[in-house]
């Protein structure tokens, strides 16, 4: 009598059969970056595709599953909720993509690709020119799109690829990186920091103080004034450290800011730095990137350039 011998397939190999047996496996990145983006042209821009050919992606998809996967909404796209249920499916695959097959190389001075980078004040004045710089003479036909602020999106919606800040953020598809430690001082006006005792934390605080507006979520100022009794010190909220210089050094206020920006101040009165009696007189400052695919070579090469142009000051 024979016996049936049955070869028992891993799970991946069943998803792999039923993937190609439905469907184009270079369909499924671009249906991942569509998601992310809510926008058919911002996603073809970060894939390095025509929108003609992202929007024949979406539609031999559509046509697949029998469903339109996207609807309009103002000026971007909303997914369908068969669209969620396909991510959540797709997410193996992509890891199979991601992991079977070799990455493409990147060629920097060839790509066209869109990066939308988020940047903290005051990080921003310290950094952008030397990036821009940098883009400009290595990857000409590479576009960045800059936003202020430390959150995973722009006020448009728009997906954040890398973030500078003083925060670090964890979670699936984040890479993180410390990038140097800022140390930070009191600056006061020279002819009345130099005569006012700050030897004790209670003492700096008796101080009236400048701050970046304690208005905004991602306030450089608000991790030195988180109790009301810090708060109260607070005598002038400004939008920016460089606009804070312009006021502390003709008052008789303190303003909290890293060294290498009072380095930078040339444009009226002496000022004076003072050492904090504080807990927090060093800030890390980290690059984070987002991204479905951290071997991605366009990505890699981002981030490497990014870690290499941000260097402590």
């Amino acid at each position: 009598m024979s016996e049936k011998i049955i070869a028992k397939r891993r799970p991946e190999e069943d998803i792999n059969l039923r993937l190609k047996d439905k469907l184009d496996l270079n369909l499924i990145p671009v249906f991942s970056t569509v998601m992310q983006r809510r926008n058919i042209t911002k996603a073809a821009q970060v894939l390095g595709m025509s929108q003609p050919a992202v929007s024949n992606a979406i539609s031999r998809l559509k046509k697949t599953f029998g469903d339109p996967l996207f609807v309009r909404q103002g000026r971007g796209i909303e997914p369908t909720p068969r669209a969620f249920q396909l991510e959540a499916e797709f997410q193996q695959a992509l890891f199979l993509i991601h992991n079977v097959f070799p990455p493409a190389h990147f060629e920097p001075h060839k790509s066209s690709r869109v990066f939308t980078l988020a940047v903290l004040n005051p990080l921003d004045t310290l950094f952008l020119p030397r990036i821009y710089q940098y883009i400009h003479h290595h990857a000409p036909g590479i576009r960045l799109n800059v936003c202020s602020g430390q959150s995973r999106y722009t006020p448009d919606g728009e997906h954040v690829d890398f973030m500078l800040g003083y925060e670090s953020t964890m979670g699936e598809n984040i890479v993180n990186r410390l990038l140097f430690e800022d140390e930070m001082v009191g600056v006061a006006k020279k002819t009345w920091g130099q005569n006012v005792p700050l030897m004790t934390e209670s003492a700096f605080y008796r101080a009236r103080h400048a701050v970046v507006s304690l208005k905004n979520s991602d306030s450089f100022s608000a991790i030195w004034y988180d109790t009301p009794l810090k708060r109260s010190a607070i005598a002038y909220q400004g939008q920016c450290l460089f606009s804070l210089l312009e006021v502390v050094s003709r008052t008789n206020l303190i303003a909290i800011m890293p060294t290498w920006v009072t380095r930078r101040w040339h444009n009226g009165p002496e000022i004076i730095q003072l050492t904090l009696p504080l807990a927090v007189k060093k800030r890390a400052c980290y690059l984070t990137g987002y991204t479905t695919n951290p071997d991605d070579p366009g990505f890699r090469w981002m981030l490497d350039t990014l870690t290499r142009i941000c260097q402590k000051p």
